[in-house]
């Protein structure tokens, strides 16, 4: 069975070279962000959308696309806009596409997840806003 090619050289979602779109890697990179912040693994997600982890990782890893519909339940699922998954993409016709890739946004480390889900669990107002300060004055 041969592959349909679209007017624009993609072969169903993948670059004519057959490699992933740079959306679904963007969005698959976002999925992981959103995911790990909220202290879920791909196993767990999975459960909840009832299909099996593997398909979180190729979801995470661009090698299979979200469809809409999935995309809308993981954006409920995960607590962010749908527009979330598509915050920080560049497209590639603004620059050329390994440039693209590499600035879609920030990378968080395990350091910066651990350090974001602290914040996120502290409940006092005034302890948030000092520590807000606190590291606006450390980064300074």
């Amino acid at each position: 069975m041969q592959k349909k090619e679209s007017k624009n050289g993609t072969i169903r979602g993948r670059q004519s070279d057959g490699s992933p779109n740079p959306i679904d890697l963007h969005v698959g990179r976002q999925l992981k962000k959103a995911r790990q912040l909220c202290g879920l693994s791909q196993t767990k997600l999975a459960e909840r959308l009832n299909l099996t982890f593997q398909v979180i990782q190729k979801y995470e890893n661009g090698q299979v696309r979200i469809g809409a519909s999935r995309l809308w339940e993981l954006a409920r699922l995960l607590n962010v806009n749908v527009d979330y998954f598509f915050n920080g993409f560049i497209p590639s016709d603004t620059l050329n596409r390994s440039e693209s890739l590499d600035k879609t946004g920030l990378i968080l480390t395990k350091q910066d997840i651990e350090f974001i889900k602290n914040y996120k669990s502290i409940t006092d107002q005034k302890i948030i806003n000092s520590l807000s300060c606190l590291v606006k004055k450390l980064s300074a």
